[in-house]
């Protein structure tokens, strides 16, 4: 079935999978020339006709018993990222509000392996300093299956061959409460523009002090800003607020430069509700 839809959610895990690669173990090939160019050039193909992202296995027609989700992506230019599942759709919606985070593509690009079936990761992000790293998105109990345990050595050690990293993620801290409400609610400032002189401002009318959401909203209005600039500054990592807490218009806030609020102390910023890809 193919779904339109705007699904929310998203914080990861990474899982440790011990690595084999000093001694060759069964299905281990070594990595592909050119892995790290394949990577490159799935961040170099067009949308289709609908707009979607495709990767190397399309989604057009979605495949049995799977769930394509389509998730619009104001980091890859507007365009729908297609995701298969509730949980792929999740940590696509994580990484939108990464501020790490450049851009990211889904089902980026095959991998051989001695069984002759072509391996397909997840996710392949591009970092804000320009790095890559490649991620497999799983519900927990699937990796404790051998036989993915497998295909995961098999992806790690020929990722690690081309010098990128591989990290899997699963519903473990994807469905944890409260960051995954914050999330839902961050992610909606993702698409709204918000300049230089306009933060500015609205920083510069909240100074050191700890507000309400609705306060701010209040002010970014006055100022003639969008009315969700108050989620785009916390997107920017601007503010600061409770992490212990759902995001609701009575959150206390403030700006990240005025007050000494910590993760520690209950407090954090988006780096702190996000995926550390």
């Amino acid at each position: 079935m193919l779904s339109r839809s705007t699904p929310f959610g998203a914080l990861g895990d990474r899982l440790s999978i011990p690595s084999s690669a000093a001694q060759p173990f069964a299905g281990f090939e070594p990595a592909p020339p050119h892995l790290f160019h394949r990577i490159e050039d799935a961040f170099t193909r067009r949308p289709d006709s609908a707009s979607i992202l495709q990767g190397v296995r399309a989604f057009r027609k979605g495949r049995p018993h799977v769930r394509v989700v389509l998730v619009p992506s104001p980091k890859n230019g507007q365009h729908f990222i297609a995701c298969e599942g509730r949980l792929e759709a999740g940590f696509a919606l994580s990484l939108e509000i990464d501020p790490d985070v450049m851009a990211f593509r889904t089902q980026p690009f095959l991998l051989p392996s001695s069984s002759g079936r072509a391996l397909v990761c997840d996710f392949a992000i591009q970092r804000s300093d320009h790095s890559y790293v490649v991620v497999d998105v799983k519900p927990k109990g699937q990796l404790e299956r051998e036989s993915v345990k497998q295909r995961m050595r098999i992806v790690r050690a020929a990722l690690s061959d081309a010098g990128i990293p591989h990290r899997t993620i699963t519903e473990v801290k994807l469905e944890r409460q409260p960051a995954r409400d914050i999330r839902e609610h961050l992610r909606k400032g993702a698409s709204i523009l918000l300049s230089p002189f306009g933060r500015e401002q609205l920083l510069t009318a909240l100074g050191t002090r700890l507000v309400r959401v609705s306060e701010l909203r209040v002010m970014a209005i006055t100022l003639g800003l969008p009315v969700l600039s108050v989620e785009r500054l916390a997107l920017l990592g601007d503010l600061t607020f409770p992490i212990s807490a759902p995001w609701r218009e009575s959150t206390l806030i403030g700006a990240t430069h005025g007050t000494d609020h910590s993760a520690s102390h209950g407090w954090g910023t988006v780096r702190d509700v996000r995926v550390p890809v």
